[in-house]
């Protein structure tokens, strides 16, 4: 379906049967697929609306990819590369001749400038509080 509708099936993994959360259609176990297609945008709706006919698929679940989810993958494929390769020069220099250095965030997620705390006042009740307790306490000594 996915060829024929001039797709590309770029990652297919069996996850393997599994136990479910909750029985559904009085079935407690399921097999797990995991398929990554690139597509045309209308395919992906189609290939859903046949899993929800097909009465073999229980459950699915379709994402469609935004740039932002790719840009976020994408960062954190560069992050692990650099982590790695970090490690293999640290393990080449050896303990003592290897430096720390700072983490820096990749690029794109570079921390937001945060705005400074205000200071909290020593005395936590407000004015017109304190006047209304003082008249309340005024009040109770004349009753007696």
């Amino acid at each position: 379906m996915v060829t024929g509708g001039g797709g590309e099936v770029e990652r297919l993994e069996d996850l393997g049967v599994r136990k479910l959360a909750y029985e559904v259609n009085g079935r407690s176990d399921g097999r797990y697929v995991l398929m990554v297609v690139q597509a045309e945008p209308l395919l992906p709706a189609e290939i859903c609306r046949q899993m929800r006919i097909d009465e073999r698929i229980v459950r699915h679940l379709c994402i469609v990819e935004t740039k932002r989810m790719r840009r976020a993958a994408e960062l954190k494929r560069l992050r692990e590369e650099e982590l790695a390769a970090a490690a293999a020069q640290a393990a080449q220099l050896g303990p003592e001749e290897a430096e720390p250095e700072a983490e820096a965030p990749p690029a794109g997620f570079e921390d937001e400038p945060q705005p400074e705390d205000e200071p909290v006042p020593d005395d936590e009740t407000d004015e017109g509080e304190a006047e209304d307790e003082e008249e309340e306490s005024q009040a109770g000594n004349t009753a007696s």
